[in-house]
């Protein structure tokens, strides 16, 4: 079986502020999601990494991304991946502080399968994650609705 098979799709977590990542690792921790996290902590590294990428092998599973970021915002992270087959099959959660209606709309507008208000909860994460299939792997007791 070839390598990429045979190990989990790596989710990409986009967030400058290092306790809010560490909160959001925590939260898939708790809720049983395995697949190697890489975290990257502003816009330009974010567009670097995702222009680097050519095949839908090499996407990442899920990219939770923040709005506020420093050189590029979520935005135009989104911006530049919208459109592109490389991506299809990538979740896109957003987060951040703002709860606006025109922000909301601007991320899934811009392709976003989700917007999700900081603090991110257990619940939140989860309920994104096992409502939208995708290559992600959950623990069993995750995955059957346990409480955890």
């Amino acid at each position: 079986m070839p390598e990429n098979l045979s190990k989990p799709k790596e989710i990409l977590l986009v967030e400058d502020n290092e306790d809010d990542a560490e909160q959001l690792k925590r939260v898939l921790t708790q809720i049983g999601v395995s697949n190697p996290l890489r975290w990257l902590k502003d816009g330009a590294a974010a567009k670097s990494h995702l222009g680097s990428i050519q095949s839908q092998a090499d996407a990442p599973a899920i990219l939770l991304l923040d709005i506020k970021l420093p050189f590029f915002s979520g935005f135009e992270i989104l911006r530049s991946i919208r459109g592109n087959p490389v991506f299809e099959r990538t979740l896109r959660v957003v987060f951040s502080t703002i709860d606006d209606t025109a922000t909301i709309k601007q991320a899934y507008v811009l392709g976003a399968d989700s917007f999700l208000v900081k603090l991110v909860l257990v619940e939140d994460i989860r309920e994104v994650i096992t409502s939208s299939q995708g290559p992600w792997v959950l623990s069993e007791s995750v995955a059957s609705n346990d409480v955890v």
